[in-house]
């Protein structure tokens, strides 16, 4: 890292002390200010630009989280906390995630950046892919993104991986750590170029999705080029009436839960009760569990749910439950990113009837939005075979094909 420091054109490296393998570094460049401490690639903390704002690094270190077969390539994670912000309450937030990366380029090149950003993996701290044994398999894609030549972040969102609540399926707040994990790579890795591709799934869809809507604005000093969602989560707010007229699906429920406890650890006025009823009170912890010995008992729980044992009890709790939902939505908003939306007519989560109707109104506003909707494809099965060439067309330059015009 010493090498990669120095070789930057812009990068002025100043050694101050030199004890074994560690070196103290200061390095000035254009007023962003590098101090931090160096040691053997293999562990430790990482040297970073000191940028004020949104994306500001506060840690990074080295991590041996990837898959061997990853490391053997010489492909490296940088666990990094950065400041992001809370859309809901427009706070300052401390976010971690992780930074992938090969080998540096020679001076003056740079790696196109895509930000991937994770489906559904829990509410709680522990459940970040950045501290799970396995990463729930996103060092694999990391790895073959690195060797299609791009650097990849890994963003774990808000109260995931870093102390605080986890706003689950807030896209908009995703959205936001999501651009700001861009801000926090090219601050570690000085050869990342602007120019960036958002790509995330379920989850990750809605987050990618917001992120193109803030881009004009939020992510100012960035050039994001696209954004692609597989079966996004860009507008639930139809799980409401779903739970209140026992047509929701097991999925969903599940899905449900863990909005109404991650809703109810922001906000102490939410009573629980009005969201749960039957099997649904005595599993409720287990339900919301990622780790730990409850997680045994996940599935099982789920089984025992009858169809309205989850989702407001009253009319006035499903409109609360709805206005939430309704600001958690991805703000549909005139954007110059184009938007790829792949999602399935099987889907058990995320009704096809919600993407559409999101893609609806995104093509209203004169959005670009290429849809590859596959009818007989579920959630976990479309076929995202076409996502990897559209990111690439995204970087050569290439015009993006909206089919908004076909609707």
């Amino acid at each position: 890292m010493i090498g990669l420091v120095r070789r930057h054109p812009l990068l002025v490296a100043i050694p101050l002390a030199l004890v074994t393998h560690t070196v103290m570094l200061v390095v000035v460049t254009s007023g962003i200010r590098l101090v931090n401490v160096v040691r053997d690639p293999a562990d430790g903390p990482v040297p970073f630009a000191i940028v004020e704002g949104p994306g500001k690094v506060v840690s990074a270190e080295y991590t041996d989280s990837l898959p061997i077969s990853a490391r053997l390539d010489d492909v490296r994670a940088i666990r990094v906390t950065y400041w992001s912000t809370d859309a809901n309450s427009g706070e300052p937030t401390v976010v971690s995630g992780l930074v992938v990366t090969g080998p540096e380029p020679d001076a003056g090149q740079t790696r196109p950046v895509v930000a991937f950003a994770h489906g559904t993996t829990g509410i709680d701290e522990p459940c970040a892919p950045s501290v799970a044994a396995g990463m729930y398999g996103l060092g694999e894609l990391a790895h073959g993104l690195v060797k299609a030549g791009f650097v990849v972040a890994l963003p774990d969102y808000q109260g995931l991986g870093s102390p605080g609540v986890h706003p689950y399926l807030d896209a908009r707040t995703a959205g936001m750590n999501v651009i700001d994990s861009v801000r926090a790579l090219r601050a570690v890795l000085p050869y990342a170029s602007e120019k960036w591709v958002a790509y995330g799934g379920s989850q990750g869809g809605g987050a990618v999705l917001a992120a193109a809507m803030a881009a004009p604005e939020y992510g100012r000093g960035l050039a994001m080029l696209g954004a692609a969602a597989m079966v996004p989560a860009a507008d639930i707010a139809g799980v409401v009436e779903k739970s209140r007229d026992g047509t929701i699906t097991g999925d969903q429920q599940l899905m449900l839960q863990w909005i109404v406890e991650a809703w109810s650890r922001r906000d102490p006025a939410v009573r629980l009760d009005d969201y749960r009823r039957g099997a649904a009170v005595a599993a409720w912890d287990t339900l919301s569990a990622c780790t730990g010995p409850a997680v045994a008992g996940r599935a099982q729980a789920a089984e025992s749910l009858a169809p309205r044992d989850i989702g407001p009890g009253t009319p006035e709790s499903a409109y609360r439950l709805s206005e939430i939902l309704a600001g958690y939505a991805v703000p549909v908003a005139p954007t110059p990113v184009p938007m790829y939306v792949l999602y399935g007519g099987r889907d058990t989560f995320i009704d096809a009837e919600w993407t559409a109707a999101f893609v609806e109104r995104a093509c209203e506003v004169g959005d670009s939005v290429t849809v590859d909707y596959q009818e007989d494809r579920g959630h976990p099965d479309v076929d995202a075979a076409a996502l990897l060439p559209w990111i690439s067309a995204r970087f050569a330059g290439e015009p993006a094909a909206s089919t908004c015009s076909e609707r």
